[in-house]
């Protein structure tokens, strides 16, 4: 366990640079040279990924999503049917929110937050938490890679 205390960082919650899933910065440095999936032994060719990897897909689908729909709301149109792609269709986004949800509510963070009254609720920086080692798992996902390039 390292303890990291959390800040703000406004260069995630900014609006994609492309459609693709991790095309755009910084979303993409957040993942393993090799990509998310691994094999889990020599003799086993399928391919395994951490569940943090899948979780932050959904956090960034959602955040296509929620930019795609902010955008053509601010310029006065409709989300077409060309314009849904599969991962920010309805139903993906209906995954990852109950994903999500069962995500946080198993690995619950029990970190204390102070109750901020001036937004009339807790905005969770500032605060140190007990968390895994991120370095240590971009590692060992690395480790694990057999075939990079398969």
């Amino acid at each position: 366990m390292v303890h990291h205390t959390f800040h703000y960082d406004d260069s995630f919650p900014k609006p994609p640079t492309s459609s693709r899933i991790h095309s755009d910065y910084p979303w993409a440095d957040l993942y393993p040279q090799h990509g998310p999936y691994f094999n889990k032994s020599a003799t086993n060719p399928e391919r395994w990924t951490f569940s943090v990897f899948h979780q932050l897909h959904c956090v960034n689908r959602l955040r296509h999503g929620y930019w795609k729909a902010h955008t053509a709301a601010m310029e006065g149109k409709s989300l077409e049917d060309e314009d849904k792609d599969r991962l920010t269709s309805p139903e993906h986004i209906q995954h990852c929110l109950d994903y999500l949800r069962q995500s946080l509510m198993c690995h619950g963070d029990t970190t204390l937050e102070p109750d901020d009254v001036g937004i009339n609720g807790a905005h969770g920086f500032g605060i140190q938490h007990n968390c895994k080692s991120w370095n240590q798992l971009l590692h060992e996902t690395d480790k694990r890679v057999l075939n990079p390039y398969e």
